[in-house]
């Protein structure tokens, strides 16, 4: 964090730290709510492999900007 965010690492961090919490409120409640409306948690099971796969793209991605941003300099 202090790489990324020099001038405020703990706000960066903070930040972070408040989307894991509002996460792990939120997802079992969602969670719950669709194995009962299904009868399985199959769906709630493709829905966190999906973001979990979305959010290991955005990574790929954003770690392919910085290398090509550190190239050009």
């Amino acid at each position: 964090m202090g790489r990324a965010f020099p001038a405020n690492p703990a706000k960066a961090m903070a930040r972070l730290t408040l989307s894991y919490g509002v996460a792990q409120v939120l997802a079992p409640a969602l969670a719950g709510q669709m194995a009962q409306a299904s009868g399985s948690y199959r769906g709630a099971l493709l829905l966190t492999a999906a973001v979990m796969g979305a959010g290991m793209a955005l990574l790929v991605v954003l770690m392919a900007r910085k290398r090509v941003a550190g190239t050009a300099a």
